[in-house]
């Protein structure tokens, strides 16, 4: 009796058992043609792939053509890469069986079990950093102007891979190109390290009074004076030592311009260190001032924080600095993508001029366009704070919060 029921399932059944093989030996070889089309209802394994012979090129949509620059011959050679890397590592891959609808959407649950790969096949992150800077020339002229300058150098005119295709250093340099005109002529300007890196972007700096500050770890129990070298014009520094104009010496008052790009990571006490900057410039003077918000730890020779630009934006005002702008660099595509190791060029330069730098224009706490999922991861945080002209009238404000966290 079970028998006959079986069989009677079985032949009521068969029409549509022979109408899925016929679909899946249809379309094999245009969904998933890579290899001699297949008529196994069930997918072949790695082994049989392997020794498989390729199948006819696959169809790609004209509008995902047109997108993406991927072609059937493009999806073959991606295909036979991650199968020859996947025999190579041998990775027991964690996923089995098909797609799952976690997601809304296949594209979505696939890019997922795709991301987890790459990174088993050591496909991912693409680089350290990202350095790939190769868009069509001629390039436009702001994109021209903003990687050929800072690291950059002139390099990234011919080169394919340069310091201007880092994200974080292209974004630095609209930053500083940004706001070079607020520094007057024939300035004197502090630079972090090597001095003629960054401040030649500023056309104001006086190339005869280009200082490098030479940063040593700051000791509380031993602070020391800044040493001054004329002739290389270089100052060492213990930012712990010149928290006041008695300790800040022949350094009190003495630049126009600091230039601080990705340094305060590295600084221990960096409430004290923007103290230390509020001393070493001028009534007037000014710091052009980045930090990451999203990157990898890095040790130079340590790394301590990470700010957001709220963050950064209250570490100058309670040191006494008037904020005359305040920006992040990237949204949460560049972000990911950066961190990732994508470079400059792995984005459209349409999207680079309209995220790379934006303005943070609302009061501290109140910037919730910049919480929105396409917003809220960003590169660094860029500051550029004046110190007041009348210097010794401070923010209330910023001096008692000051106070709280200098434990006076």
């Amino acid at each position: 009796m079970e028998l006959r029921r079986a069989a009677q399932v079985a032949l009521a059944r068969l029409p549509w058992v022979l109408f899925g093989a016929i679909l899946h030996w249809s379309s094999s070889c245009q969904l998933v043609p890579h290899w001699r089309c297949s008529h196994q209802l069930v997918p072949p394994t790695r082994r049989h792939l392997r020794q498989l012979e390729p199948c006819s090129q696959p169809v790609v949509a004209p509008e995902l053509e047109q997108a993406l620059g991927v072609n059937g011959s493009v999806l073959l050679t991606m295909q036979a890469e991650l199968v020859r890397r996947l025999t190579r590592s041998g990775t027991a891959w964690h996923w089995v069986g098909p797609l799952k609808p976690y997601y809304p959407t296949a594209v979505q649950d696939g890019y997922a079990r795709l991301h987890q790969l790459l990174f088993d096949v050591k496909l991912l992150p693409l680089s350290s950093w990202g350095g790939r800077f190769d868009f069509e020339r001629p390039l436009r002229s702001w994109l021209q102007q903003t990687s050929t300058v800072g690291r950059g150098g002139k390099q990234c005119q011919t080169s394919r891979s340069c310091m201007g295709g880092t994200l974080s250093r292209l974004g630095l340099n609209m930053f500083l190109l940004r706001h070079a005109p607020r520094v007057l002529e024939n300035a004197t300007c502090l630079g972090v390290d090597v001095a003629t890196q960054y401040l030649p972007v500023i056309p104001g700096c006086a190339r005869e009074r280009m200082w490098s500050l030479k940063y040593e770890p700051d000791n509380p129990a031993r602070p020391r004076k800044p040493r001054l070298d004329y002739r290389k014009r270089w100052m060492m520094l213990d930012l712990m030592s010149v928290s006041s104009p008695q300790r800040a010496g022949q350094a009190q008052a003495m630049f126009d311009l600091a230039i601080m790009q990705e340094t305060f990571e590295h600084i221990r006490f960096p409430y004290q260190a923007a103290a230390a900057l509020y001393q070493l410039l001028k009534p007037g003077g000014l710091v052009l001032w980045t930090a990451p918000f999203s990157t990898k730890f890095h040790l130079i020779s340590g790394d301590y924080f990470r700010y957001t630009v709220d963050g950064a934006r209250a570490l100058f005002a309670d040191a006494g600095f008037e904020i005359v702008g305040l920006h992040k660099l990237g949204d949460t595509a560049l972000a990911t993508g950066y961190d990732l190791g994508f470079g400059s060029a792995d984005f459209t330069p349409a999207h680079l001029e309209a995220k790379l730098l934006q303005d943070i224009l609302a009061p501290e706490g109140k910037a919730f366009e910049a919480t929105a999922s396409q917003e809220a991861l960003y590169i660094s945080s860029a500051v550029a704070a004046r110190k007041p002209l009348n210097h010794t009238q401070r923010s209330r404000t910023g001096a008692a919060l000051s106070m709280v966290r200098h434990g006076r």
